[in-house]
């Protein structure tokens, strides 16, 4: 869900995809796969008039052998 709406940041958004993400990982973790890694990166604002920035989390799963 996005962030951002025309009022500013939309904090029930946020709240919302963190709990998404949480429950995505829990049931991955249930299913057998092991959470290996989580990397974050930012793209951030290139200067005056770009306004503009992207910020990611990776997580990154591996398999458990059964």
């Amino acid at each position: 869900m996005n962030f951002y709406s025309v009022a500013g940041i939309n904090f029930k958004n946020i709240a919302s995809n963190d709990a998404l993400m949480s429950s995505k990982i829990n049931t991955m973790v249930s299913e057998g796969w092991d959470l290996a890694f989580v990397t974050s990166g930012v793209e951030s604002d290139a200067g005056k008039g770009d306004g503009k920035g992207i910020y990611i989390t990776r997580y990154i799963f591996k398999r458990l052998k059964k």
